[in-house]
């Protein structure tokens, strides 16, 4: 999967004072908190078994996979592809259609295909040893008051582990323990940490256009 931007990084020297960086990313996201209503969603949260894979079709909203436990690889229908390492995020910003599996040549089952065997709780990718364990989500918006950063996105956000902040981390954490404490993808307060997740990982990239 060809990215449009070096992943995020610590590395970059600061060229901008720490207090107009700031400043941007609070204006930034207040604009965003105050121009559009959104809605956070986890869609699929799971242990899975290798061999597996899931394919994603094209959507016009934000996407993220973060995987909790494992290493996997997350990837377009053109052979292109990235490894996800444990504790490590990926956002599909443009919500372009791909995939996610345990390795770039596992067969893949469509997403609604899964999702449905976990409603009617028959999880797929359940026989043998563990290897990995996925959380996706999605943040649905209203397209008709679009936000100038939303233009600025690139088709594919890494965030690899280090450069995940602690309260960042914090987040996914509470969400995937409320996941297993109600058995439940969806609660108001799992929605509501699910936003707040997505304005994390925005603020991180609104910092590192700063930084340029």
């Amino acid at each position: 999967m060809t990215q449009s931007r070096t992943p995020l990084s610590d590395s970059d020297k600061d060229s901008q004072p720490s207090g107009d960086r700031a400043n941007n990313r609070f204006d930034v996201l207040s604009d965003v908190l105050e121009t559009i209503r959104f809605k956070g969603t986890v869609f699929f949260h799971s242990r899975l078994a290798a061999p597996w894979g899931i394919s994603f079709e094209p959507m016009t909203i934000p996407r993220f996979h973060i995987s909790l436990h494992g290493d996997c690889f997350i990837g377009s229908h053109q052979n292109q592809f990235l490894k996800l390492q444990k504790m490590e995020i990926v956002m599909i910003p443009t919500g372009n259609a791909h995939w996610v599996a345990d390795q770039p040549h596992s067969k893949r089952i469509q997403s609604e295909q899964v999702g449905e065997a976990c409603e009617l709780s028959q999880p797929m990718f359940q026989q043998g040893e563990i290897t990995n364990r996925l959380m996706c989500g999605l943040v649905q918006y209203d397209e008709d008051t679009p936000h100038p950063i939303f233009d600025t996105l690139p088709d594919v956000l890494h965030f690899p582990q280090e450069v995940i902040s602690e309260s960042t981390w914090a987040t996914v954490e509470v969400i995937d323990r409320e996941i297993q404490r109600k058995k439940q993808n969806s609660s108001p307060i799992i929605d509501r940490l699910t936003e707040a997740l997505f304005l994390q990982l925005l603020e991180a990239y609104v910092e590192k256009m700063n930084k340029k």
